[in-house]
């Protein structure tokens, strides 16, 4: 699946978080270097998936004509919702400006990769997460744009459709004195009879990006293959 982006921008003109909602927001994109794939392959996402999944490395990022120099670990996320292109930008380490989207509440991260049909679908809290569980295990991973909004019951139902068993597997929060994943996970999977699941706190990971950075690709097919057994 090519997207024609060009080497110089994209432009996006719809709203999101962090920036005015009729602010616009371009990227510049630039070459993958050795440290992006190193930085992906930690948590088991190769070159291909990066490709599969629509992340790109950028050097700048402009808003409103402003230019903003993209740090050393910058990666522009491009979602495609009913023939609109919209971006994430997304910079791990970045203390100012970590996140900044152009996501609608109603972009779902790698819905049009999915296959028409199959039997397990992992609805999960980021990208990376997808991502990283999908490259990993063959589960087929999505994921919305936070983990506190509530899809339409007709988005639900397509799914249903398609996929046998749905898993909802939000962050494990166990480092907090509320566990907002698991709280959330349960509103979504009783909402929509869904079955929620999570990493297991003896692992001491709050996701499958942690598990597998922590413990190896392995350990998360391991854990996953058993959560959804």
């Amino acid at each position: 699946d090519k997207i024609n982006i060009g080497t110089s921008k994209i432009k996006v003109t719809t709203h999101k978080q962090h920036v005015h909602k009729s602010s616009k927001i371009e990227v510049t994109i630039r070459e993958r270097r050795d440290y992006d794939l190193q930085y992906w392959n930690s948590y088991g996402i190769s070159e291909e998936w990066l490709k599969f999944g629509r992340i790109y490395p950028i050097s700048n990022i402009f808003i409103n004509n402003n230019r903003f120099a993209a740090e050393k670990y910058a990666y522009v996320y491009i979602e495609k919702k009913d023939g609109n292109i919209t971006m994430k930008v997304y910079q791990p380490f970045s203390e100012r400006m970590k996140w900044l989207s152009k996501h609608d509440n109603s972009v779902w991260d790698l819905w049009d990769k999915l296959p028409q049909k199959g039997n397990k679908l992992i609805i999960t809290s980021s990208r990376k997460d997808a991502l990283c569980i999908w490259s990993n295990t063959g589960i087929p991973a999505i994921s919305m744009q936070g983990e506190g909004y509530i899809p339409k019951e007709h988005v639900i139902q397509q799914l249903k459709d398609r996929f046998e068993i749905i898993y909802v597997l939000y962050d494990n929060d166990f480092n907090s004195d509320i566990n907002n994943g698991r709280n959330f996970g349960k509103v979504l999977s009783e909402k929509f009879n869904l079955r929620q699941i999570e990493i297991p706190t003896e692992w001491k990971c709050k996701d499958a990006s942690d598990l597998c950075f922590n413990w190896g690709r392995n350990i998360l097919k391991q854990v996953i293959n058993e959560l959804t057994i």
